[in-house]
């Protein structure tokens, strides 16, 4: 469970949150239960920190996005090129935007300034209708 596994950082843990809810420890309240490995979560501390994650990784695989945003994480271990992946989604896809960062990926304006997405990080991705990307596995 999420508490069990954020436990090692507790104490610099502010907030954990996805779109399907909140751990956040001061106050006691966990809505999201357990870990979602298709999810993308936003993570605040208060200093850096590390976490070790244990259990089975996937290399790869689909991913099954909604209509609307998507806060998604990058399922490998490897960079994943950004317009290979969302090559077969293109008509659909708005726009993706990195959680940590500035870069955004939005085809209809020719801006592309995040090349790839790098495994550990999240992206927020919006699409006008539902679709399924595959992340290829490391070569």
């Amino acid at each position: 469970d999420i508490e069990n596994m954020f436990d090692p950082i507790v104490d610099e843990l502010v907030i954990l949150q996805n779109f399907a809810g909140v751990y956040y420890p001061e106050y006691n309240v966990n809505t999201l239960g357990g870990w979602d490995q298709n999810s993308g979560y936003l993570v605040k501390v208060t200093e850096n920190c590390q976490l070790r994650v244990f259990g089975d990784a996937s290399d790869g695989g689909p991913l099954e996005l909604s209509n609307g945003w998507n806060l998604i994480p990058v399922k490998g271990f490897c960079d994943v090129d950004t317009e290979a992946l969302f090559n077969g989604i293109i008509d659909d896809l708005i726009i993706v935007k990195e959680v940590a960062g500035a870069g955004v990926y939005w085809p209809a304006q020719a801006v592309n300034t995040i090349p790839t997405l790098n495994p550990g990080k999240a992206y927020f991705v919006k699409l006008t209708s539902d679709q399924t990307i595959t992340f290829p596995g490391c070569e």
